[in-house]
């Protein structure tokens, strides 16, 4: 199976989730750029008025990729504009696909994720998983919005996040070997 990982960060959280992941799978990294950086102030006004981000075109084809795996921040409920963006531009040569996060994690998101990504794909996620900033933060700052916002994962973060992103390996490899025999050669911590 030839993977792809397809990633957007902001604060740079879901890129190390996509090198991390990388690690594990051994795929190709696909970085989506914009055409102009973005701030804080422009994800509020894409977030208001449902603007899309211009995004630029990727220098691979996604079509020579059997699955591919899409992270990027979630946005009050919603996957980022960049991300969204790139899936609709590219969205006839998305064959199989999953969905990894660093989020805040709120209730009822995982599943307007899923919502977002079938009907922005055309068919449903081999998985959508959500690692919550929230659950490796001390008690006590676990329900501040401000310090969930603004936490920079590190990599001993991961540590954490271990089942959860065991699961979502697995998921995809188990989709993976059932629906090609091609495998892919990957680590499994």
């Amino acid at each position: 199976m030839k993977l792809a990982i397809v990633y957007y960060s902001y604060s740079g959280n879901n890129e190390s989730l996509a090198k991390e992941l990388r690690l594990r799978f051994g795929s190709d990294l696909v970085k989506i750029e914009e055409q102009k950086k973005r701030t804080s102030f422009t994800i509020l006004l894409d977030l208001a008025f449902g603007r899309d981000a211009k995004v630029r075109k990727p220098k691979v084809f996604l079509r020579d990729y059997e699955t591919l795996i899409f992270i990027a921040p979630v946005w009050d409920f919603k996957i980022a504009t960049p991300m969204k963006s790139f899936i609709k531009m590219e969205r006839e040569h998305i064959r199989n696909y999953a969905f990894i996060t660093v989020c805040g994690g709120r209730e009822g998101q995982k599943q307007k994720i899923t919502e977002q990504l079938q009907y922005m794909v055309g068919k449903k996620p081999i998985g959508v998983t959500e690692l919550e900033i929230k659950s490796i933060l001390h008690p006590d700052l676990k329900d501040d919005a401000k310090w969930v916002a603004s936490y920079k994962i590190k990599d001993h973060d991961f540590s954490a996040f271990k089942k959860p992103i065991r699961d979502f390996v697995n998921t995809v490899f188990s989709y993976s070997k059932e629906h090609t025999e091609r495998i892919p050669l990957m680590k499994v911590n």
